[in-house]
């Protein structure tokens, strides 16, 4: 039996373990964490308490357990350990360090882009607050800081001014194991994103979405759902293809997955920043739900060097793909959870869901880690995956001690003063009986 070690056993691992274990492999997993809190660890055969991003340490684990292969999924970081270990330890690869430190270091990611004409917003790398403020006047403000080598939109913050700046720099900064702060100029846009697989240096787009956030004070980008089909799709996806067929080739990306973000503005496209990865915005559902690709046995086939099912990839072209999905994050208000009500399981139009929300459990505010739960929904109109995503909503609450719902549902106040970068009216479809709209 081929053994697999695979990095991190939280929530968004344990699907991939799951698919491992069930494809017959040996599973190996490896987070600090405990199992109870990275419950993967009790779904693997066998587990070790070593962090995702402690190379040595991951690298003593592949010796010991004498492993074949080696993936992760959904986070960023690990995605370097991989690649380092893959090297030392000569197991097939799907990218090199080189690629992985461009895919998990802004400050290298975003200085290849420069080098290869790929749009991004203007930016500069920064060590110390002085430095930082020099640029951002250059660049005039606003702008926006964030962590060199972080994820999940950890210390990423948009600064209007230099008093923002004196209170967010070094908490940014904390985030960044390089010490380093990229500071951009912050553009006004939409988001798109798209799952890209890649075989032999050439990509296969899969998936096309809006990628719609929140902003919460100073901090933006916070991604409460995607919706697929995008709505630029007739109008970029033909940039947009060149652009990522660019990032290919710039980076030298060989095999396996890739997820990029994009803005959509006035001056047009301009890339965001990409992962060798699956994105962790439960695109492996979605992809599944619209294109019956399964995303985590190409991974893991590709990391064995397995055969793959290129058909399919080559059959997958989203701009005849009939099909509606939205994922959306379960969001909530900052509280104590003491009940959880899940939706029925045989809600209608829902593809895939998870509540993560468990009694006992201190709900902190909105944040771009703060993930309750998730749906995904489908249809084949779009009126019927919102209708189908209201409805399965609706149905999950999760109370606190006073029996109030925390999951947040946005009146038209609460949608102004988030400044929801890109909802536009004709999304708030539904009024409940307490007049709060309710956007899906």
């Amino acid at each position: 039996m081929e053994r697999l070690l695979i990095l991190g056993g939280g929530r968004f691992q344990i699907p991939l373990i799951k698919k491992a274990v069930n494809l017959g492999y040996e599973v190996i997993v490896t987070d600090y964490l405990d199992p109870e809190e990275a419950e993967g660890k009790k779904i693997a055969h066998k587990s070790e308490s070593v962090s995702t991003l402690d190379i040595d340490g991951v690298i003593q684990v592949g010796q010991k357990h004498n492993i074949d292969g080696i993936v992760t999924c959904s986070t960023d970081q690990p995605v370097l350990t991989a690649a380092k270990v893959t090297a030392q330890l000569n197991l097939p690869a799907l990218i090199s360090v080189d690629t992985a430190i461009g895919a998990t270091n802004k400050t290298v990611m975003k200085r290849v882009f420069h080098q290869n004409h790929i749009p991004t917003p203007q930016n500069y790398s920064v060590r110390d607050i002085s430095q930082c403020k020099k640029y951002a006047q250059k660049l005039r403000y606003p702008v926006v800081i964030k962590p060199a080598d972080s994820q999940s939109q950890r210390g990423v913050h948009k600064i209007d001014g230099e008093k923002q700046l004196d209170a967010l720099f070094h908490l940014s900064r904390s985030f960044s194991r390089c010490k380093e702060v990229l500071v951009e100029k912050f553009y006004e846009s939409a988001e798109i994103s798209f799952q890209v697989w890649v075989v032999d240096y050439t990509p296969y787009i899969l998936i096309m979405t809006d990628r719609m956030t929140v902003s919460a004070g100073t901090q933006i980008g916070i991604c409460i759902e995607h919706v697929f089909p995008s709505r630029y799709m007739h109008t970029y996806y033909e940039e947009a293809r060149i652009i990522i067929r660019k990032i290919v080739n710039a980076f030298k990306i060989e095999n396996g997955p890739l997820y990029v973000q994009m803005l959509v503005g006035k001056q047009g496209i301009k890339v965001c920043e990409f992962g060798c990865r699956i994105g962790g915005g439960n695109e492996y559902y979605t992809v599944k739900a619209v294109t019956g690709i399964d995303m985590y046995e190409l991974l893991i086939n590709q990391s064995l060097k397995k055969e793959i099912d290129m058909e399919r990839l080559e059959k997958c072209t989203i701009s005849e793909n009939p099909n509606y999905a939205i994922m959306k994050w379960v969001v909530g208000d900052a509280g104590d959870v003491a009940k959880v009500i899940h939706m029925p399981k045989a809600q209608a139009g829902v593809a895939a869901s998870g509540i993560f929300a468990k009694r006992g459990m201190t709900v902190e505010p909105l944040s771009g880690t703060q993930k309750l739960g998730m749906v995904l929904c489908v249809g084949k109109t779009e009126h019927e995956v919102r209708t189908n995503m209201y409805n399965a909503y609706k149905a999950i609450k999760i109370l606190d001690k006073n029996n109030q719902n925390l999951i947040t549902f946005l009146n038209e106040d609460q949608y102004q003063s988030l400044k929801i970068n890109n909802f536009k009216p004709k999304h708030i479809i539904y009024t409940n009986n307490d007049d709060s709209a309710f956007f899906v």
